[in-house]
């Protein structure tokens, strides 16, 4: 019962995380199309087509959604690595699709860890 807890509430965390996420990406963008709106509006002014208007903008979208991915991801484990023990590295990795990646690097921590002298 107390690992069915937990996980809710690690699942309830992640979804202000990511609502929170989403909510930051979303503002960027709009400062970003704000500050572009000369510029697309003379493309559009032009004969661009809604798509190519588009496709001017969503690239940079990407680029920092997963620009801001990788580093979370990335960050996330290493929190983890450094706070929690093997077993749960490998059970929060396998959410981002990388669980036998994770079982490596962790494994080599919890080696590394047994082999120093405690502090």
């Amino acid at each position: 019962m107390h690992l069915i807890t937990a996980a809710g509430i690690w699942a309830v965390v992640t979804a202000i995380v990511l609502f929170l996420s989403a909510l930051g990406i979303f503002s960027l963008m709009s400062v970003s199309v704000s500050r572009r709106t000369r510029e697309i509006g003379v493309r559009a002014a032009l004969g661009a087509s809604p798509r190519h208007l588009l496709a001017g903008i969503v690239p940079r979208a990407m680029a920092l959604m997963g620009s801001g991915i990788a580093t979370g991801g990335a960050l996330m484990l290493w929190i983890v690595a450094v706070v929690r023990p093997v077993e749960e590295i490998t059970l929060y990795a396998g959410y981002l699709g990388v669980t036998s990646d994770a079982r490596r690097v962790s494994a080599r921590l919890h080696r590394s860890r047994q082999a120093r002298p405690p502090d």
